[in-house]
C-alpha cells in the first residue's frame, strides 16, 4: 500500500512526479503504461493510520501548528492544593516534586510537550507511573509511551464496571527491537484518550479527519518542489531562420558553439556580456510556468487553517501569508488568550483531575491543577480590573469627602466603600442639585 498518493491518476501526474520512488514519503512512482486520459480516478488522500508519527514530522504546516500549541501548553504551572484550597509548598509535596521532573531525562516542559503533541497526533497517552509500593507518596519515574507501540487489551466489559481493572486487562508495549514487549498492569498506566461518539475508551486519532487537508498540503508543496528543481531549462534558443522550404534548423556545430559560448562569455559577471552577437537569426522561448495562478500558497494556508481549528488554537497566534493581512501583536495577543482560555485551561483541568485521581492525591481530600493564569498574557484582565477598581476607589473618595453620603457614592460609583482609601484629593464645591 502507497503511503502517499497526491496527485490524481492523469498522466500529467505521472510527468510531474517522474522520478519520484515509492519509499520517497512526497510522492510515488509514475505508471507510464497507464492510460493517459485516466480522469475518472478516485481522489487520493494520505493514508492516516499506522503512520500518523511520520505525517507529523514531514508535514510541516501540522507539525508547525501543533508544535506551538504544544510549547503554549508547556508553559502551564502545576500546584497541590490541600483541602482548603490552599497552596502547598514544592517542599511539602512529593506530588510536585516529581511533577516538576517526571524522570531522570524529560524536564517538566518536555514532558508536557510531549504528552500534549501525541494528544493531537494519536488522540490517545499513555503515561506510565513507576510505583513499585503503594506506600510511596509519588512514583519514582513518569513517561509518555509512545502510542505507536502501545495497545490496550480489553476484556469486552464497559456499561457495567466500576473499576479500571474491569474495563481493560493489561497493556502492551512493543519494544525497541520490534519482537519482545513488556507488559503493564491497569493501576499503571494514566490513560487518555480525546472524545469519541461511540467509543468510551479508544478512539481515532485526530488526524483522520483532516487528512484531505493534510494531502493537499503535501501535494501542493510536492508541486512547488518539483516546479523548482525539476522543470528543467528557463527557456530554449533556436532558429528564426526560413528558406524557401520552411524553417531552418541549428547545424550540431552551431549548437555546440553557442553552448560553450553562453557558459563562458555571456551572463552578469564582470567578464560577461549581457547581450550576444549571432550571424544567424535567434528566437528565444522562455519556459514558465504559472505557479502564481494555481494559488499553491493559498491552499497551503487554507488547509492549515483546518488544521489549526481541530486542535484548538486561533489563526491569529500563527504567520500569515505573504499579504499579512491581520497579523498585528494586538490580535497575536488576543489569539493567545483565547487559545488559553477555550483550550489549554479545559485540557489542564482534565489532565490535572485524571493524575489526582491515579496519583492518590484526590483520596486525600486534596487536589492538582495546571494552571495558565500566571503568564503575562492571562493577567492583563486582572490589571485592567485593578485599574477600574482604583479609579472607582479614587471617585468614591472624592464623593465622600465632598458632601456626597455613602450610599449616594456607592450608587454613582458602583463600588461598596473601600477598605484602603486612596490618599486625599483636592476638595472641590460640591455641586448644586436641581
Amino acid at each position: 500500500m502507497e503511503l502517499f498518493n497526491f496527485l490524481p491518476q492523469t498522466f500529467l501526474g505521472d510527468i510531474l512526479l517522474s522520478g519520484k520512488s515509492r519509499n520517497n514519503q512526497y510522492g510515488y512512482q509514475p505508471n507510464f503504461s497507464r492510460f493517459p486520459l485516466d480522469l475518472g480516478g478516485k481522489a487520493k488522500w494520505t493514508v492516516i493510520n499506522g503512520q500518523e508519527r511520520d505525517i507529523y514530522l514531514t508535514t510541516a504546516p501540522l507539525k508547525i501548528v501543533i508544535n506551538r500549541l504544544a510549547n503554549m501548553y508547556a508553559n502551564g504551572r502545576w500546584e497541590h492544593l490541600d483541602r482548603n484550597g490552599e497552596p502547598i509548598p514544592m517542599e511539602k509535596s512529593k506530588i510536585l516534586q516529581r511533577l516538576a521532573q517526571p524522570n531522570i531525562w524529560q524536564s517538566k516542559n518536555e514532558f508536557m510537550f510531549q504528552w500534549f503533541a501525541q494528544r493531537c497526533v494519536y488522540g490517545r497517552i499513555y503515561t506510565y507511573q513507576l510505583l513499585p509500593s503503594k506506600l510511596l507518596e509519588a512514583p519514582l519515574a513518569m513517561w509518555n509511551l509512545p502510542p505507536s507501540r502501545t495497545s490496550v487489551k480489553r476484556t469486552g466489559n464497559i456499561w457495567t464496571v466500576t473499576k479500571i481493572e474491569d474495563l481493560i486487562e493489561g497493556f502492551s508495549l512493543i519494544n525497541d527491537d520490534g519482537k519482545t514487549d513488556t507488559q503493564f498492569t491497569p493501576s499503571e498506566i494514566i490513560m487518555f484518550t480525546l472524545p469519541d461518539c461511540d467509543d468510551p475508551l479508544m478512539t481515532e486519532s485526530p488526524l483522520v479527519s483532516i487528512r484531505m487537508e493534510i494531502s493537499n498540503s503535501r501535494a501542493a508543496m510536492v508541486f512547488r518542489n518539483i516546479i523548482l528543481t525539476k522543470k528543467g531549462a528557463i527557456g530554449a534558443w533556436s532558429s528564426a531562420a526560413k528558406d524557401v522550404t520552411g524553417s531552418v534548423a541549428l547545424t550540431p556545430d552551431e549548437e555546440e558553439k553557442m553552448i560553450r559560448e553562453m557558459q563562458s562569455m555571456y551572463g552578469i559577471g564582470d567578464e560577461q556580456m549581457s547581450f550576444m552577437i549571432s550571424s544567424k537569426e535567434l528566437k528565444w522561448s522562455p519556459a514558465t510556468y504559472p505557479t502564481k495562478e494555481m494559488m499553491l500558497f493559498e491552499e497551503i494556508d487554507a488547509n492549515k487553517r483546518a488544521m489549526i481549528d481541530l486542535f484548538g488554537g486561533n489563526d491569529n497566534m500563527f504567520s500569515r501569508p505573504a499579504s499579512g493581512k491581520g497579523d498585528t501583536f494586538t490580535n497575536v495577543e488576543m489569539g493567545e488568550k483565547i487559545c488559553y482560555q477555550d483550550t489549554m485551561t479545559p485540557i489542564g483541568h482534565d489532565m490535572a483531575s485524571a493524575f489526582a485521581n491515579r496519583l492518590g492525591v484526590t483520596e486525600k481530600g486534596e487536589s492538582l491543577r495546571y494552571a495558565f493564569d500566571h503568564l503575562p498574557v492571562m493577567q492583563q484582565d486582572e490589571k485592567k480590573r485593578a485599574d477600574t477598581v482604583l479609579i472607582k476607589a479614587t471617585a468614591y473618595q472624592m464623593l465622600t469627602q465632598n458632601g456626597f453620603n455613602k450610599e449616594e457614592a456607592s450608587t454613582a460609583t458602583d463600588l461598596d466603600e473601600p477598605k484602603a482609601a486612596p490618599p486625599k484629593p483636592a476638595a472641590v464645591p460640591k455641586p448644586s442639585l436641581p
